[in-house]
């Protein structure tokens, strides 16, 4: 955890995984929210919004450079 840029990044498996604390609040009508049988994984995992990961991102990449040619596998 780097709580100075906001993200975290952990290994899991073969992968890297990289999240942020630094986002916006981003609020759903309790309607939006899928129940367990709709939810692909979980209620509690809604689209992607790429803009709001931008920066964390780009911090990820100065500290570990190998993860600017990475395939982005599972979003969140």
């Amino acid at each position: 955890r780097d709580m100075d840029t906001l993200c975290y990044e952990r290994q899991s498996a073969g992968s890297m995984e990289v999240g942020s604390y630094g986002h916006r609040p981003i609020l759903h009508h309790p309607d939006e929210i899928p129940s367990n049988e709709e939810a692909a994984l979980s209620p509690t995992e809604m689209p992607f919004t790429p803009d709001d990961f931008d920066e964390q991102m780009e911090t990820a990449i100065e500290l570990m450079d190998m993860l600017g040619d990475a395939e982005i596998k599972y979003a969140i």
